[in-house]
């Protein structure tokens, strides 16, 4: 009978030596994977907030202002705090609605280039825009 509980003793140590080897492994992958999960969270995904110099001859800006800021409530495309909205399409493109003093209820598309260059367009005009901050 203390051969049984020698064993069994001895197969306890070897359970807990194992796992005690395997843990920082089980920890070194759960924080890969956290990293990956956290930078593909992000992928594809576009943000207007900023501030965007116009590259272009085209302005409709009432300010005439060589550049648009964007904020999390508002923006300057029209009058210094119009409220918009921006909505993605199916083609990658975006609907970008502005109501403002000027502007009220104005559709734009963006057509985004690039994380850093976008298109703001409507019917008649466009403006190409860099990021700058």
């Amino acid at each position: 009978m203390s051969n049984y509980n020698v064993s069994t003793v001895a197969s306890t140590d070897r359970v807990r030596q194992n796992n005690h080897l395997g843990a920082p492994k089980f920890m070194v992958a759960l924080a890969v994977i956290a990293c990956v999960l956290t930078m593909l969270s992000g992928c594809g995904a576009f943000s207007i907030i900023g501030t965007w110099k116009n590259n272009g001859p085209d302005n409709w800006s009432s300010t005439h202002s060589t550049t648009v800021t964007f904020t999390e409530d508002n923006c300057n495309v029209y009058s210094p705090k119009d409220a918009y909205t921006l909505t993605k399409n199916a083609d990658g493109t975006y609907d970008l609605e502005v109501d403002g003093r000027s502007g009220g209820g104005t559709f734009l598309k963006v057509t985004v280039k690039d994380n850093d260059h976008i298109v703001l367009s409507n019917r008649a005009t466009s403006m190409n825009l860099e990021r700058i901050k």
